[in-house]
């Protein structure tokens, strides 16, 4: 069990959350690896309302997805273009499965409300944000600092939080401050 309280943080800051939790992982473990093309896409749930497009089309950029054709020729990608999909592959080249793993769970994370309302503190969510967690502790990996997130009220939105310009939490994209809505 973790000891954070994410109980009184928003959706929204959970995921930011497990974003962060991602970035230490895959800098930790691929530190010459240009990660911004990845989390440029999964930043942009911070910024939405809604969030239904954004799942269908950082599905196509998670590596078991991605992989699941020869070519970019032979795939049925909606949303992924030509040039993007080679920039992933570039990126994932020579990675293990961890790379799936991690990226599939923040994944889960967000899409663990995203076509319904949030019952009670959101207890799921925080379920899928437990999991990335442990995960990051199992290979000794500092976690970010939760303070970063605090702010992001579980009050606000029916519990989905404002949306926000995350980037400004990410140690991958450059980024001066966080900007809000």
């Amino acid at each position: 069990m973790v000891n954070y309280d994410f109980e009184n943080i928003s959706v929204t800051g959970r995921i930011a959350y497990g974003i962060m939790c991602a970035e230490e992982y895959l800098v930790y473990k691929y530190p010459d690896k240009d990660w911004v093309v990845v989390f440029k896409a999964f930043w942009e749930i911070t910024n939405l309302e809604l969030w239904d497009e954004w799942i269908d089309k950082t599905v196509e950029i998670i590596p078991e997805y991605l992989f699941e054709f020869n070519s970019y020729k032979s795939s049925c990608f909606e949303y992924l273009t030509e040039s993007k999909y080679n920039k992933l592959k570039r990126v994932y080249n020579n990675a293990n499965d961890d790379v799936n793993i991690i990226l599939k769970m923040v994944y889960e994370l967000a899409n663990s409300h995203v076509y319904s309302s949030i019952n009670g503190n959101g207890r799921e969510s925080i379920y899928h944000l437990e999991k990335i967690i442990n995960f990051l502790k199992n290979e000794w990996i500092t976690l970010p600092d939760i303070k970063k997130v605090q702010m992001r009220l579980f009050s606000e939105k029916n519990g989905w939080g404002n949306p926000f310009e995350g980037t400004g939490l990410s140690k991958i994209i450059p980024s001066n401050k966080v900007f809000y809505k």
